[in-house]
């Protein structure tokens, strides 16, 4: 049975909740990405699906119990270029939330500035679902709106369709002198080595990038000219140009060695009890969830020991050269 977001927020999940009312006062929890559903707004069936009602007071309801005093109110596929919607809520909300929207390529500065106003902070370009834009479409769009309002962009895409929007990215921070540049992937980054979805798009992106940047600086067949003769020192002195952009897993094969790699069992959660202990009830555990099962065994001591790990490789991996 799948879990849902709806199921998680009426406590099918251990993380992020807690029965006691004291608790409940010391803390102080983002939601990072929830939905309003109001259908006295437009609400178009996507894939043939028409949420149910799901307003406000709804979400309020069961989430200020748990400690919520932020969000992200995030724009979903069947609101399409809706804004009354968030024009209704994020005022009630107050300053401590922000929009996430979806926008038309031609929507006007004047109106991405009154919008700024009411707290949407980012435009959600949904490609997954439906939205169909080109790369220069959506690089456009996004520069627009971080120009006008200072917005970031988010992309809701599968992996078929994010490796040439990666490409894009790494190209433009290629032609404005970046050489050094680092992207990490945690999720299902078990498999970094081989290769899993996710990784392996940005890492063809990132070649990519790179054979087309070193293309239009040297010309076509650069790598055969007499100027290249001395390509393979190059390299040994360190000046390799396709490593300008490399790619990492959070947790490498020698972390996962030493700490359980996991997707709501013992090694998120000991993490979150290092990192968070106030987000975790112990009590609520669901051990008809296999993968949940082990985290009976979590332990803040475990997770200090997971993050040292972690960030030990970050460290290492980002040091600077020398």
């Amino acid at each position: 049975m799948r879990l849902t977001r709806r199921a998680f927020l009426s406590g099918g999940a251990a993380v992020a909740l807690s029965a006691t009312a004291g608790l409940t006062q010391q803390r102080r929890l983002f939601d990072s990405h929830c939905h309003i559903i109001d259908h006295r707004f437009p609400i178009v069936a996507n894939q043939g699906y028409t949420p149910p009602n799901f307003p406000l007071q709804d979400y309020l309801a069961q989430t200020r119990p748990l400690g919520v005093v932020g969000g992200a109110v995030v724009s979903g596929s069947f609101q399409a270029n809706d804004q009354t919607y968030l024009m209704d809520v994020l005022p009630k909300l107050g300053p401590n939330w922000a929009g996430v929207t979806q926008i038309p390529n031609d929507y006007p500065d004047a109106e991405i500035a009154k919008l700024g106003k009411l707290g949407v902070r980012a435009v959600r370009f949904n490609v997954l679902r439906g939205r169909i834009d080109s790369v220069d479409d959506i690089v456009a769009l996004a520069n627009r709106v971080h120009s006008v309002a200072g917005w970031h962009s988010e992309m809701y895409v599968d992996a078929a369709t994010l490796a040439p929007m990666a490409q894009s990215m790494f190209a433009g921070l290629l032609r404005i002198g970046f050489r050094n540049i680092h992207f990490f992937i945690h999720h299902q980054s078990e498999n970094f080595g081989a290769g899993m979805p996710t990784d392996l798009a940005f890492k063809f992106a990132a070649r990519q990038a790179t054979f087309a940047f070193i293309e239009k600086e040297r010309g076509e067949g650069w790598w055969g000219k007499q100027g290249m003769a001395d390509y393979y020192a190059r390299h040994e002195a360190g000046d390799d140009p396709f490593n300008w952009i490399k790619g990492h897993p959070l947790m490498t094969p020698e972390i996962i060695a030493q700490y359980p790699f996991d997707h709501a069992g013992i090694g998120e959660t000991s993490l979150m009890l290092s990192m968070h202990p106030e987000a975790v009830d112990m009590g609520r555990l669901d051990d008809t969830k296999w993968y949940a099962a082990s985290a009976r065994e979590a332990t803040k001591e475990l997770g200090d020991k997971g993050r040292r790990l972690i960030v030990e490789h970050l460290r290492r991996v980002l040091q600077p050269a020398g």
